[in-house]
């Protein structure tokens, strides 16, 4: 395996157009130097209202070892669009004090870091010249952002530079202030309807759901478009392409912007290696159609539209190592049945690993949990445990290989490994040049653990929907096993002492079964509960039950169980070999564990148990009830006989 230079993705989202674009940028550019890519992201944007979800998603974040890296990409714009600040200061003091490699932020300041901003001036600019040299308008509105951000001046900056350059007078009132939201743009469509605003030939909006929001409330309202206003939007998203009037967009040069990045940080990490060119892929630009009067991009509404239709037929010919699964093959699966009908945690991890299937294409696949994650009283709902363990690792079929798993419901068993490393193989590196996308495994705010995928930095397909929602699957799945193991564990336990009931202590020596070695059975009866319940009260008696039922947990050995399988009566358990001196050994023990705890709670009262066992050996015809009634007669014999001794 090869080790190379690593640089990590920092952002949200991952199906967000923004962020596809970001990754294609990054991922072709570090390809070209043979960097490896590791992106850590939530599944949801910051606005996500279940806030205990986004919570348990953000905690992503914490997983990151930057000492691991070369140099760090983030989006700022996306991560923090929503944020007070809270977040952003908190995600900036974490970079401050852990991460001591080079950081490039993209189109939105973070800290002090460097910046790299993609060229909105340049395409208002352009949009401003299709509008006015193609259509000839001159009455024409800009629908901007914020105002005060960024990005709402460069592209507003772009349509006023042309605007200048050739002399066309833009009034100031035909600059209108928005949120980049569809709301915007239907206030601005209420506004003109109502003639509160003078009706414009033409309107450029910042971006596409704006255009929407216009264009759609203009024609609720009686106006059409484009016959009587032109609309365009920004940053070519689908809505655009699927809205009834496809919207006129541009889409923006982020790809290229993320390449950048990447070159300001390999020229900081060689900077006795040249620069690699920027590809010019040639999506960027106009996507002209019907809101603006202009035939529409046939190719690519197509284009749009294969993206996100579920196909209910599919060519399984063509769904393979290009061809990714789309949400209509997950939900078809079954898959959410498949894993919730699990029974035990081996079942769910073997149900869900034959479910990977549906994340095709990939090169290797990991689910990595916490290492007690089905128990309920473990919770953890900040960072990560030292250590974690890789329940499934499948590794995808090739053209010589079939998809095979690796260190799960094996020989090997799961692979416990340091957190700090996130992923061994990761640290170990791998043939070719790779991403590897780190996402959460989490129900609110509590961790389970995450998955990492790894595909090839050259693969067509970067992860979305059918991602984001076969985790949400295993989450759930994940989640019921927990509870079902925790109502499992409820039954087969004493609620007061947490020791075994007859339940319990029943389904233990089923697994004894195939054994032949003795059994041995001590049986203990507390002495004088109805006495201390009468005089100190029940709250009192259950004290002393404990303290019997942790004497008798000290006393447990390899091999052996205790538990309450009465009112006052407890049993100590074993399969071995045993022999009466032995066992009268072990009796002692318990009689001075029971004494030590006693002298240490200091109660008014005495805390003592009456003790007696008997010998079996474990056969066919084994059962439980003779060495129990043997064991208990044994312990009345010598009660009377402790009675007799204090009289």
């Amino acid at each position: 395996m090869k080790t190379r230079r690593r640089i990590a993705l920092v952002t949200t989202e991952l199906e967000n157009i923004y962020q596809q674009r970001v990754m294609q940028g990054i991922f072709t550019q570090a390809a070209k130097y043979d960097y490896d890519v590791a992106v850590f992201s939530t599944m949801v944007d910051s606005t996500h209202f279940m806030q205990d979800n986004l919570k348990g998603e953000m905690n992503i974040y914490r997983l990151i070892n930057f000492d691991l890296f070369d140099g760090v990409i983030i989006t700022p714009m996306t991560l923090f669009s929503a944020d007070d600040g809270t977040f952003e200061a908190a995600m900036l003091k974490l970079f401050q004090e852990k991460c001591h490699c080079s950081v490039v932020a993209l189109d939105r300041a973070f800290g002090d870091y460097d910046i790299v901003n993609t060229d909105d001036e340049s395409a208002f600019y352009e949009i401003a010249k299709h509008i006015y040299e193609v259509h000839g308008c001159r009455k024409v509105f800009f629908l901007n952002g914020p105002g005060d951000d960024r990005v709402s001046k460069h592209r507003v900056g772009g349509f006023l530079k042309y605007t200048r350059e050739h002399g066309i007078e833009v009034p100031e009132d035909s600059v209108f202030r928005g949120d980049f939201w569809y709301t915007s743009g239907e206030k601005l469509a209420e506004d003109i309807s109502s003639g509160a605003v003078e009706m414009p030939e033409a309107v450029i909006c910042a971006s596409d759901h704006m255009a929407i929001g216009l264009a759609n409330q203009l024609r609720k309202n009686g106006i059409q478009v484009p016959e009587q206003i032109l609309v365009t939007g920004f940053d070519a998203t689908r809505e655009a392409a699927f809205n009834d009037v496809f919207i006129a967009s541009y889409e923006p040069r982020v790809s290229r912007a993320a390449a950048e990045a990447v070159n300001l940080i390999h020229s900081v990490l060689e900077p006795e290696i040249p620069l690699q060119e920027i590809s010019d892929n040639g999506k960027a630009g106009i996507r002209i159609g019907e809101s603006c009067g202009c035939p529409t991009d046939i190719r690519y509404w197509k284009k749009c539209i294969n993206s996100a239709l579920l196909h209910q037929k599919h060519n399984w010919a063509e769904v393979g190592s290009e061809n990714p699964n789309d949400v209509c093959i997950l939900l078809e699966s079954y898959m959410s049945e498949g894993v919730a009908s699990a029974s035990d945690a081996m079942e769910c991890i073997d149900k869900i690993y034959g479910y990977v299937y549906l994340l095709h294409p990939y090169g290797d696949f990991w689910l990595c949990l916490k290492e007690n994650w089905t128990d309920m009283e473990d919770v953890v709902t900040k960072g990560y445990p030292e250590m974690m363990k890789t329940v499934i690792h499948s590794k995808a079929a090739t053209d010589t290989e079939p998809a095979k798993s690796v260190g799960f419901c094996d020989e090997i068993g799961p692979r416990l490994f340091e957190t700090k490393q996130m992923l061994p193989e990761f640290c170990e590196g791998s043939e070719e040049a790779s991403v590897y996308y780190f996402l959460p495994v989490h129900a609110g705010e509590e961790m389970y653990g995450y998955t990492v995928m790894r595909c090839p930095l050259t693969q067509k397909y970067k992860v979305g929907y059918v991602y984001h929602n076969w985790i949400r699957i295993v989450s759930n799945a994940l989640s019921m096993t927990r509870i079902r193991n925790r109502l499992y564990e409820l039954s087969m336990k004493d609620s007061v002492t947490g020791l075994y009931n007859r339940r319990g202590l029943s389904e233990w020596l089923r697994g004894k079964a195939e054994e032949k070695d003795s059994v041995m059975v001590i049986m203990a009866d507390m002495d004088g509960l109805k006495y201390i319940n009468d005089h100190f009260g029940h709250g009192e008696g259950d004290f002393s039950l404990i303290s019997i039922a942790n004497a008798l947990k000290e006393a447990t050995r390899n091999g052996e169980i205790s538990a309450r399988i009465g009112g006052d009566e407890f049993l100590l358990v074993g399969v071995g070999d045993y022999d009466a001196e032995t066992v009268h050994r072990r009796m002692e023990e318990i009689e001075a564990a029971v004494l030590e705890k006693a002298e240490e709670a200091g109660k008014k009262y005495e805390v003592t148990a009456s003790l007696g066992f008997a010998l079996g050996r474990m056969n066919e015809q084994f059962e439980i009830d003779e060495l129990i009634e043997q064991a208990d007669m044994e312990m009345y014999r010598n009660k009377r006989r402790k009675r007799k001794d204090r009289r």
